[in-house]
């Protein structure tokens, strides 16, 4: 699926003691899948991995104040929003965006290889159908003495004041959030992932679908007006060119080569008279 990006607008206030920045990007929709990320961020990053005690209490306590927060804006909107169900694998993915923002030494919504928040949701969230998408980054440098809720409240304040991140928080298109928080050599970064979603995949696309395998997942959804999911095929993921032909879910057998690809899920209109091709997450094939 391809994606349109559209360019950075930036502002950088900044403190006498500390130094917040926020970048913000929005996405037009394509296809039935349509794409809103709001991406806010703070600084550029440090280097190596995060492996620490306070990590799990900045996680544990903050990502929960933040998720909180979120939902207490929704509630107090005047459209009277429903609150955003936390997902783990959310979590996960905006976790795995701190790291590598740390590992890379780079701090922005677009990855030294290219790889835009949807990419990075739809390449590990295995059991949605994910229509819109958004992301929100913030980084305080030197904030050493910022307790969890210290830090929570401060996002959430710096979020709500600028007007694509408080967007994102209170779009009516999100079902779903992830939030991590991470400290790193004296400093915070936090990510929020946001998911709208018209669909549960059952069960949930595997990890690894060997050669021969029939793969049994179905969609369940709310919505009379939504495809059917009737075929699959894998693709490179750096290219998308395809690795195999298209195979039925439920009856054919997956005949491609040992690899890691992405899949790609083909969905039928109710008239039979229009295909729609969601791109999915990665999968090994042994």
């Amino acid at each position: 699926m391809e994606l349109i990006r559209w360019p950075l607008h930036a502002g950088f206030p900044s403190g006498h003691r500390r130094i917040m920045t926020m970048l913000c990007v929005l996405m037009q929709p394509m296809l039935f899948l349509s794409i809103v990320s709001a991406v806010s961020a703070v600084s550029a990053a440090s280097t190596p991995k995060v492996n620490t005690p306070d990590v799990i209490t900045l996680e544990s306590l903050c990502a929960d104040i933040v998720t909180e927060g979120v939902n207490r804006q929704r509630l107090i909107d005047p459209g009277s929003l429903s609150s955003l169900v936390r997902d783990p694998a959310l979590d996960q993915s905006a976790r795995l965006h701190i790291e590598d923002m740390i590992a890379r030494s780079y701090f922005d919504h677009l990855s030294p290889d290219g790889l835009t928040p949807h990419d990075r949701i739809t390449r590990f969230h295995r059991g949605l159908i994910i229509e819109h998408s958004g992301e929100n980054i913030w980084l305080h440098r030197h904030a050493t003495r910022d307790t969890p809720l210290e830090a929570g409240r401060q996002m959430m304040k710096q979020w709500m004041a600028s007007t694509p991140h408080r967007a994102n928080i209170l779009s009516p298109l999100y079902t779903h959030i992830g939030v991590a928080v991470v400290r790193y050599a004296g400093d915070v970064y936090a990510v929020q992932h946001f998911v709208g979603s018209r669909g549960v995949l059952i069960p949930e696309i595997p990890e690894t679908i060997r050669r021969g395998a029939t793969l049994m997942t179905s969609v369940r959804t709310h919505d009379p007006d939504f495809m059917h999911l009737l075929r699959f095929d894998l693709v490179d993921p750096q290219s998308l060119e395809s690795a195999c032909d298209p195979t039925y879910l439920r009856i054919g057998h997956l005949n491609a080569p040992a690899g890691l690809f992405r899949i790609r899920l083909y969905f039928l209109s109710p008239d039979e008279k229009q295909w729609d091709i969601y791109l999915g997450p990665l999968v090994t094939v042994p």
